[in-house]
């Protein structure tokens, strides 16, 4: 009896040990999520700070450089352009901000020597998800079309119409504008130059002859 009354004693006290054990590791697997989700999120603010900041660089060498080698007009024609690059990309990350975690691109940009090591059920966009073909090049094409008419779009279309107008009001012919065009068109680029620049640090490392896709996919796989 006493053997008895000991074995049923040890069961609860066993599955209480479980149960703590249990409950242990999955508060650990929540802890190392939640640092691994922090970790993230700095970096993402890392990038988005580095971005923000060769944007401006950019468009303060553009400027500098113009106002050398062209004009003042020229000069000044960039810096617009800068400042409108500036605004565009605030907007971009803005809206980078508000998407959601599991968000899902309508197309991605072709990555074929990653997708060969990749299973078939991986995809990277709802169009490669999508088994009916006109379905999938209907999305093809509402994906740039969506971004298209972003709000953010109208900043270049600002910048265009302005210089235009100056130029207009001034009548000047196009050899010889008050505002030039081109000026303009380079300084709004200044951000394409630091997203360049990003892309190429995060990326050349796909360039080394011995590039191990599968060491690099793995960091996204955690």
């Amino acid at each position: 009896g006493v053997g008895v009354r000991v074995g049923a004693g040890a069961a609860p006290a066993r599955a209480g040990q479980e149960g703590d054990a249990g409950a242990a590791a999955e508060a650990g697997g929540d802890a190392s999520s939640s640092e691994k989700f922090e970790q993230g999120m700095a970096e993402y603010a890392e990038l988005k700070s580095q971005l923000t900041a060769h944007t401006c660089v950019a468009g303060a060498a553009v400027s500098a450089y113009f106002f050398l080698v062209w004009s003042t007009e020229a000069a000044l024609g960039a810096a617009l352009g800068a400042a409108g690059s500036y605004f565009y990309l605030k907007l971009l990350l803005e809206e980078v901000d508000g998407l959601p975690l599991d968000y899902v691109p309508y197309v991605t940009l072709p990555m074929e020597r990653i997708r060969k090591k990749l299973p078939p059920e991986k995809t990277f966009s709802l169009s490669e998800r999508e088994p009916n073909e006109y379905l999938k090049a209907k999305m093809v094409v509402q994906g740039p079309t969506k971004q298209a008419l972003k709000s953010r779009m109208l900043i270049p279309v600002g910048l265009a119409a302005a210089a235009s107008a100056v130029n207009a009001l001034a009548s000047a012919p196009l050899d010889d504008e008050v505002l030039p065009r081109a000026a303009v068109l380079l300084g709004f680029l200044s951000f394409k130059a630091a997203l360049v620049v990003q892309l190429w640090n995060q990326l050349k490392v796909m360039l080394v002859p011995k590039f191990d896709v599968d060491a690099f996919l793995k960091k996204y796989e955690e």
